[in-house]
């Protein structure tokens, strides 16, 4: 159900790359294509409730082929995207 939920948010919107997140994608050579077709496609592979929302970790390969994990709370915000390869 979640992932549901972060799939139709992700697509109408809104969301909001993090700052940090911003600088992990350029330092690691990930683009918004890519966070966008793991959200689209990935699986979440863990999550916790550090406070009063929930955070998700999202799994999947790049088109590319390269195994990328986004941390994305519930209000649709991406923390930060790290590769897993």
């Amino acid at each position: 159900m979640a992932i549901r939920e972060i799939r139709e948010l992700w697509q109408n919107g809104p969301v909001e790359i993090s700052a940090h997140a911003k600088r992990r994608m350029k330092d690691r050579g990930i683009d918004i294509l890519d966070i966008s077709y793991v959200v689209l496609h990935g699986r979440i592979v863990a999550h916790e409730r550090p406070s009063m929302d929930w955070k998700y970790i999202i799994e999947w390969k790049t088109i590319d082929g390269y195994l990328l994990r986004c941390v994305v709370p519930s209000e649709l915000v991406v923390i930060t995207v790290f590769e897993l390869n």
